[in-house]
């Protein structure tokens, strides 16, 4: 999420080739611009990374079944 949608996009772009770690400390170079990234981990599970700033606002929730 970011205040400008071009810079959204390249960023979107970065984070995807740095990935989560690297690409949510770029992200935090950018004022008012945060990510959650969703990625398979080695177990085969569900992870998600969420800016360290926002992590209170972000909340998942289960699918149901």
């Amino acid at each position: 999420v970011s205040p400008d949608g071009t810079v959204a996009d390249a960023l979107s772009k970065a984070v995807y080739v740095l990935g989560q770690t690297d690409g949510l400390a770029l992200l935090s170079c950018y004022a008012g611009t945060w990510g959650v990234i969703a990625y398979r981990a080695s177990d085969g599970s569900l992870g998600i990374a969420i800016s360290p700033d926002h992590a209170h606002a972000f909340h998942p929730r289960t699918a149901p079944r």
